[in-house]
């Protein structure tokens, strides 16, 4: 099998259910510009995706769900239940490596 050098996260996507605070606090509060705007707003399926970059080509991501109820806020290392996180997407050095990968028939292994 083909060796993979992972060149770092591109991005992390964690759950919302404000997304409008959300962007006041990673933007205005941490400077994190807002790199990507998206979503849909049909009736099955609405929700909105933001990017925020934290450098040197990674980035910090969104999906805002509204009526999610999200965990009371704990301090780090305390097990937590509740919807929080979505994926992380990393970055490769090589498109050929991710295509042999995708086509070794791991599911949800595709190139970005």
């Amino acid at each position: 099998m083909a060796t993979v050098n992972y060149a770092g996260v591109n991005h992390l996507v964690l759950v919302t259910n404000d997304m409008d605070t959300t962007v006041r606090f990673y933007r205005d509060v941490l400077g994190m510009p807002v790199l990507l705007t998206m979503g849909n707003r049909k009736q099955d399926f609405p929700h909105r995706h933001y990017f925020f970059s934290i450098g040197r080509g990674a980035s910090i991501a969104f999906f805002e769900w509204k009526g999610v109820e999200l965990p009371p806020r704990k301090d780090s290392g305390i097990p937590a239940s509740g919807i929080q996180f979505d994926h992380v997407s990393v970055t490769v050095d090589s498109d050929a490596r991710s295509r042999t990968r995708c086509a070794s028939g791991w599911p949800r292994w595709a190139p970005t």
